[in-house]
């Protein structure tokens, strides 16, 4: 598996964080720093690079997403 390098990752959560606000200006520099960023790794990760960037991915993106379904799936 080929994570998305951490600088990619938090563009595209900050990116998630200014599109939930609606902020168009905020948008569009990150779209534009996406834009030069590389998104593959120069080299294979390591196990331990897969491994930070699992733990980053849970901790900034599943876990919150997690309790959104269960918020929605209790409304109904």
């Amino acid at each position: 598996t080929q994570f998305y390098p951490g600088s990619v990752l938090g563009i595209i959560h900050d990116l998630g964080e200014a599109i939930a606000k609606n902020d168009f200006q905020t948008i569009n520099l990150y779209i534009q720093q996406l834009g030069i960023t590389p998104f593959f790794n120069k080299k294979q990760p390591t196990p331990l690079d897969e491994a930070q960037n699992l733990m980053w991915y849970l901790e900034n993106i599943l876990y919150h997403s997690i309790g959104n379904i269960y918020n929605f799936i209790q409304r109904d």
